[in-house]
């Protein structure tokens, strides 16, 4: 994939809570420009999420792929 070029960050977590952005940091520093989704089957409403300077956007297991279309 081409630098410059915009690539989503899609993880998935049981609970998102327990977030660890270290991985997240480090892949945006060779891809800054894409959304972040935080996909977790105990999600019962969409919700942004801050994590240092990275915003997440946290959804519901069937959510994940309307997320994906945005």
């Amino acid at each position: 994939m081409a630098r410059g070029r915009q690539v989503d960050a899609i993880e998935c977590k049981i609970r998102p809570g327990r977030f660890d952005p270290k991985s997240l940091a480090v892949f945006r520093q060779s891809y800054p420009d894409g959304r972040n989704i935080l996909v977790s089957p105990g999600i019962a409403e969409p919700y942004e999420m801050r994590v240092g300077s990275q915003f997440r956007r946290v959804v519901f297991t069937r959510e994940s792929e309307d997320s994906a279309d945005r």
